[in-house]
């Protein structure tokens, strides 16, 4: 296209009609269905600028290739694992906390499932133990564990 004449076709719009035609079963977008097989992301692309899908942006999270190589080996006891269990249509949960090792499990159930509710629990349940038991606990990188810091202090 030429660039007097004033038009302009952005990447984002190219990226749509794209997906449009791979989706799509109108006989127009026939012989473009396998266009997006040539593309660099081959998957949906989320918009720029959209702020609003923050799910997995948990801050100061530390890795799993982090911790340290005795928690892997599941020999010490009172290495925590914190996962929740969901309930049908995701309306509750079960806070689910097992020892890595003993496989020891406390199970406490939650009326929702956001952070606060979570950390909550956690906090009642392990203030039962005398701090230098716990070693370590490992979350999983989900909003629901967005307050491991709070936990961890």
């Amino acid at each position: 296209m030429n660039k007097e004449s004033g038009y302009c076709v952005t990447q984002e719009t190219i990226y749509k009609w794209i997906w449009t035609a791979k989706h799509s079963n109108h006989y127009n977008h026939a012989k473009y269905k396998r266009l997006c097989k040539h593309q660099r992301h081959t998957g949906r692309r989320q918009k720029r600028n959209n702020t609003y899908n923050k799910r997995s942006a948990i801050t100061g999270c530390v890795g799993v290739n982090h911790q340290p190589q005795v928690v892997d080996n599941r020999y010490r006891i009172s290495d925590i694992e914190v996962d929740l269990m969901m309930g049908r249509n995701h309306k509750l949960a079960l806070l689910v906390m097992t020892d890595r090792a003993t496989l020891v499990t406390i199970i406490e159930k939650l009326n929702s499932k956001n952070a606060n509710e979570v950390y909550q629990r956690m906090n009642e349940r392990l203030t039962n133990f005398d701090s230098p038991w716990i070693k370590t606990l490992k979350f999983y990188n989900v909003k629901e564990f967005a307050y491991h810091y709070k936990i961890a202090k």
